[in-house]
This record gives C-alpha cells, structure tokens and sequence, in this order.
C-alpha cells in the first residue's frame, strides 16, 4: 500500500515536470516553427474582449490576428519574438476603417504575459492599454 505521503509526492512532481513544461514552451527557439499560441483576455478598462491567434514560424517570426469584441473588429498581425521572450506585432484592421496599431510586450518568466497596445490610428478604446494574462501556472502540491 503507498501511503498519502508518497501519493503527494508523486502528484507534487507531475505538477512541477508540467510547469517545467510550460516554462520551456515560452522559450524562444530560431530552430522550430509552427508554434501556436491563442488565448482570450477579458474586457478591461473600457478594452473589449481579445482574441489572441498567433503563430511562431521560422526565426521567430509571428503572424496571426487579434479580433476586438467578440470578433466584431480583427486586426491581422505580424512581427517577431526575441530571446528574452519580449515580442513586437504590427496590425493592421482587415475591413472596417484600416485601423493599424502595435503591441509590444513579454511572456514573463512569472508565468504571466504582459501586451502593450498602441498606437492605434483612429478612436479605440484599447489604445495605450495593458493586457496581462497567466500564461501558465506553477500549481502547488496537495497539502
């Protein structure tokens, strides 16, 4: 029979290993692409909701989209991810007005990613807002 004590154990590592994990798919590789990341990051400060699709390809580099309120407003994206997890979009609307705009922002080593948008051309009320959202999470083991 195994006792509580090692049951725990056992669960604390499996924990731990998986957040290792995360940890090691946040850092940048100029070998692979192809990564994905998509996230959704709730209304804030009068910002909508966001939906965040991007794709890491060859060198770092990013392309996707990044859609405003429910999908009602996409900007699609591209830019690049440096090796100290910082990275840069430009967008540019599709449709709509033509909207453009930046993000600039970092996937922290904290577990939480940090995203700056700006410079957006015409009214928006995500301009020169901060989007934080957990990237991941190092879970505690069982008490």
């Amino acid at each position: 029979m195994i006792s509580a004590r090692v049951c725990a154990a056992i669960a604390a590592g499996t924990l731990l290993s998986g957040a290792g994990l995360g940890t090691a798919l946040a850092q940048p590789d100029n070998t692979a692409g192809g990564r994905l990341y998509s996230f959704h990051s709730r209304p804030s400060g009068g910002c909508p909701s966001l939906d965040w699709h991007v794709v890491v390809g060859s060198n770092n580099t990013l392309s996707g989209f990044i859609a405003t309120d429910d999908m009602k407003n996409v900007f699609r994206v591209s830019g690049s991810l440096a090796a100290d997890n910082k990275f840069h979009l430009d967008g540019k609307e599709i449709g709509g007005s033509g909207r453009t705009g930046t993000v600039d922002g970092q996937v922290r080593f904290d577990g939480w990613l940090v995203a700056n948008i700006g410079n957006i051309t015409g009214p928006s009320p995500c301009s020169n807002h901060t989007v934080i959202v957990q990237w991941f999470r190092f879970d505690q083991s069982p008490t």
